[in-house]
């Protein structure tokens, strides 16, 4: 009961108000004034042709971006929203605001008068959020049209410069079948003495990916159904062009990329006895692949247009390559001791001075065997020393020592110790050629390489580096 009597309250105000406006005498004469007003525009704007006084034949195109939504380069096209307004202008549909209660514009239904055939040509798929009003202005202009459009435009996208890319896409706004004969097609802007018209850009948002270039410029471009038509259509052309914000994909792609291959030279300096060193080079090789596919889930799979930083991980990628096999060589030359015998010549290099060259010491050509002395190799005993032509004893080797001996009396405390240097001396040779002693050699032979690849690594990181610079350049 209570609902109801809310109800009929409510219903009953409605009719106090609508009964007193009926009697309110400037609501009638508005009434009055708009009435005669519209009137009048129905006898001067035609609604299916355009009107014969139209200045010039001209459609005015105002376009303005409202935001750029996405850019999808790996389907191909762009999405953005647009505000679109048409008008044109015609002196028989102008009023004296003063003979119709200074009314200055008057709002009318969409299609109320004649429409433009002006649409968003070249859109894969199109959404028109439009005012569905028409308005007259008493200085004869009318607003037929005022839509935020938002489109699918399909573009072709330059990705050889990613993540420092910049893209053009054209949007062709123009009429769908009318041609010049019937009207033309101008855009609204800065100055109509200038070929081509800036885009205000006073309600865009900037997007966080892209850049929008500035000025962006309009221009305009005749067109044809077939090309021997003579009936020509207008068509404005807004040219997009889109830089990338390469901030993100500096630090999330390229960086790490950078680090993974300066990090693969490490693989010559971790030690054999580690057993890390295969296991090292085969994960940062699986970790450049993983980035190497970051590249395909984000950019398109075009072979026309392929990222020269793509060729960058490739080349990193077969640098690895050569690293992994390279450090297996390594530890298959560091425990060859048990299955190849090093040859003379591979024992004269690893102990000759060449070694400086790449920060070694030569190898000694023996290793101490375990409980030898080398002191007894190093000089005979003085007593039994021969110094011929005035030679020092300090200067005197073993073997002059040894051709010494001949003519003299030799003691037997002397024979033991000549006996004792000769077993060591044949202890001496038979270990140069024992397992441990193989073991060593090979071994220094495999530190050898680690070097020797380790300045070959560096030289072709060097290369590829500014290889990839110069050629983004």
């Amino acid at each position: 009961m209570q609902l109801f009597n809310c109800r009929l309250f409510e219903l009953i105000a409605i009719f106090l108000g609508v009964f007193n406006a009926l009697n309110d005498t400037d609501f009638a004469n508005g009434v009055e004034h708009e009435v005669r007003l519209l009137r009048k525009l129905e006898k001067v704007l035609p609604k299916s042709f355009p009107p014969a006084d139209m200045i010039n034949r001209t459609v005015l195109a105002f376009v303005d971006i409202n935001q750029i939504s996405d850019v999808n380069e790996k389907d191909g096209y762009l999405t953005i929203q647009l505000w679109i307004y048409c008008l044109y202008m015609t002196p028989s549909a102008s009023w004296n605001p003063e003979d119709f209660g200074n009314r200055s514009q008057i709002t009318v239904p969409q299609n109320t008068f004649w429409m433009a055939d002006i649409n968003v040509l070249n859109a894969l798929q199109v959404k028109y959020e439009s005012f569905d009003r028409q308005i007259v202005d008493s200085w004869g202009a009318v607003a037929f049209w005022a839509s935020l459009v938002t489109m699918n435009v399909a573009c072709s996208f330059e990705i050889s410069l990613f993540p420092f890319d910049q893209h053009q896409c054209d949007i062709t706004i123009g009429a769908w079948i009318m041609p010049q004969r019937i009207y033309n097609i101008r855009p609204l802007g800065n100055d109509e003495d200038l070929d081509v018209v800036h885009v205000p850009l006073r309600f865009y948002r900037e997007n966080d990916e892209w850049d929008l270039q500035r000025p962006v410029h309009i221009s305009m471009k005749e067109r044809t159904w077939n090309d021997g038509d003579e009936d020509k259509m207008d068509s404005l052309i807004v040219h997009l062009k889109l830089k990338r914000r390469h901030l993100f994909h500096v630090i999330i792609f390229v960086v790490p990329n950078a680090l993974l291959y300066l990090l693969s030279g490490l693989v010559f300096v971790i030690p054999v006895e580690s057993g890390e060193k295969i296991s090292f080079a085969i994960t940062i090789l699986l970790a450049q692949f993983v980035s190497l596919g970051t590249i395909s889930d984000l950019l398109p799979s075009s072979s026309l247009s392929f990222p020269k930083i793509g060729y960058f991980c490739e080349a990193a990628i077969c640098h690895m390559t050569l690293d992994t096999f390279l450090a297996i060589i390594v530890v298959k030359c560091h425990f060859a001791h048990g299955t190849h015998r090093m040859g003379v010549r591979t024992r004269r290099l690893i102990s000759s001075n060449f070694m400086k060259v790449f920060g070694l010491l030569p190898c000694p050509k023996k290793k101490s065997f375990p409980g030898s002395d080398e002191s007894h190799f190093k000089e005979p005993p003085r007593h039994l020393e021969k110094q011929p032509n005035g030679e020092s004893s300090g200067t005197t080797t073993s073997s002059k020592w040894l051709s010494g001996l001949k003519g003299q009396k030799i003691s037997s405390s002397d024979m033991s110790s000549v006996q004792e240097k000769l077993r060591n001396a044949v202890k001496q040779i038979e270990f140069l050629e024992s397992e441990e002693n193989a073991e060593y050699l090979w071994a220094y032979f495999g530190k050898f390489l680690d070097r020797v690849f380790l300045y070959v690594h560096t030289v072709l990181t060097v290369f590829v580096i500014l290889f990839s610079l110069f050629y983004q350049a």
